[in-house]
């Protein structure tokens, strides 16, 4: 329903932002967990959203790691459009996903409340899914192309994006090759186990990649509440939505740390993969991603890249929904 305090938004002929919620359906999501180190994932927390938030809530990181998604979705459509506008596009979404936990300081002591989800880099290869996801939500999307492989061989992913080497009056911006998924060992089956169900899938990834890592946050029933999402296939996130100044183009003349869920509509398979892989990221200014989420791996004192195990890998082939916000700071 329409808020009757806000002015209706105009849609220009040729727009390429269109209105959530949003039906997903066909979503091949391979996920890879990096082990990440708590002090940086702290700090990106104060910097995009307890900053901006002022006080209103307070965000910090639910475990050491981070989730690098792939998300091959076949068809995305607009739910509340009449018919004579309604379209579906497909979308290959590439993102880092950090578990923090959202909650509020009593007496200077952190208690968690719930669990959400922050992106700090999305790359995607659609212009009307970053336009949209920037302007709606908040979703960071950057234009890309990827290398894809196919759903029944998960080999080798990869992700090309407008980049900055070093920043300098000189400095080009360049497309580049930003960071590549590899498997390193190739086992016989595809999966080493696999699950029928929302709730075992949820249950599964939730130990292995968060509880495992889970940092001590005081929180009562909070582990239940974590298992408790995944039977009810829901997954909330949290975005910085933010817009420039046109007259101060360092000052933002909108900010706001919005929340919205995603909810799983249909599951139908999913395993822990077998295989093991690494990831190889490349130092570019323009794209800090190892030392904004602290990943822990090596530098290649040749080539300066980054490189990474994946402690685990995942599956998922199932339908979801983005839904309208579900909170937005401040108020």
């Amino acid at each position: 329903m329409s808020d009757a305090r806000l002015p209706r938004f105009i849609q220009p002929g040729g727009a390429q932002t269109y209105p959530q919620p949003l039906d997903l359906r066909d979503c091949h999501l391979f996920s890879f967990v990096l082990d990440a180190d708590a002090a940086a994932l702290g700090r990106i927390c104060d910097t995009y959203l307890n900053g901006p938030a002022q006080g209103q809530v307070t965000y910090v990181p639910a475990a050491a790691c981070a989730m690098l998604n792939v998300a091959m979705i076949g068809r995305i459509s607009c739910m509340n459009l009449p018919p004579e506008q309604q379209f579906w596009l497909p979308e290959t979404d590439i993102a880092f996903w950090v578990p923090v936990f959202k909650g509020k300081k009593e007496g200077g002591v952190f208690v968690a409340e719930s669990l959400q989800w922050f992106l700090p880099y999305v790359f995607v290869n659609n212009t009307w899914a970053v336009a949209s996801g920037r302007e709606i939500y908040g979703y960071p999307k950057a234009m890309s192309s990827f290398g894809l492989p196919s759903i029944d061989n998960p080999d080798h992913f990869t992700v090309d994006t407008l980049t900055v080497k070093t920043f300098g009056p000189d400095a080009e911006a360049t497309w580049q090759r930003l960071f590549a998924i590899d498997q390193t060992s190739a086992p016989g089956g595809l999966f080493k186990r696999t699950f029928n169900s929302v709730v075992e899938t949820g249950e599964a990834i939730l130990r292995a990649a968060i509880a495992e890592r889970m940092l001590p946050i005081p929180g009562l029933g909070i582990l239940k509440e974590l298992f408790d999402l995944v039977v009810h296939g829901t997954m909330p996130m949290v975005f910085l939505k933010q817009f420039r100044d046109a007259t101060v183009g360092t000052d933002a003349c909108y900010q706001a740390v919005v929340e919205a869920p995603a909810q799983v509509t249909r599951f139908r398979k999913a395993g822990e993969i077998a295989a093991d892989y690494g990831v190889t990221i490349k130092d570019y200014a323009s794209h800090p991603i190892v030392a904004d989420l602290g990943l822990r791996g090596n530098i290649d004192p040749g080539t300066g890249e980054w490189r990474g195990p994946v402690s685990s890998s995942w599956y998922v082939d199932f339908d979801f929904q983005v839904l309208n916000a579900t909170g937005t700071w401040p108020k």
